[in-house]
């Protein structure tokens, strides 16, 4: 089960920093990564075990941060592709944009994607679950 986590703009800086440290194990790529048309050189984590990369920037805009994910080996490519967003917002419960904070039965912070359906990343869950348990 899942809780929405509802808070503060620091509240969920601190959220947003947990996440953070915990996706920040990893080789880092200074790679090209692409979305909406556009590309941006960004500075990826590559997570081999979970055969995925993490960016996360906390002030992309000015109401949400910016955290994506891709599943190519930035080791193979200097072009990624976005594979999916969790935009939580800065402040607050915002449905417009597509994340949000949550916490699993056990307390452990998560991503969450809001759509038509809600998404937990259990990829965060399991990064962060070493840290603790």
């Amino acid at each position: 089960m899942l809780t929405a986590f509802v808070g503060d703009a620091h509240a969920a800086r601190r959220e947003f920093e947990v996440l953070s440290r915990a996706l920040s194990k990893g080789t880092k790529f200074r790679r090209k990564v692409g979305f909406k048309g556009t590309s941006r050189p960004s500075e990826v984590i590559w997570h081999a075990k979970e055969e995925m990369w993490s960016l996360l920037v906390p002030d992309y805009t000015k109401n949400r941060f910016w955290c994506c994910f891709g599943i190519e080996n930035p080791r193979d490519r200097t072009d990624l592709n976005i594979a999916v967003e969790v935009n939580p917002a800065h402040e607050g419960t915002n449905f417009r944009v597509a994340g949000a904070f949550a916490k699993d039965a056990r307390g452990i912070p998560i991503f969450a994607i809001t759509a038509r359906l809600v998404v937990a990343s259990q990829v965060s869950a399991r990064l962060l679950s070493s840290d603790t348990t």
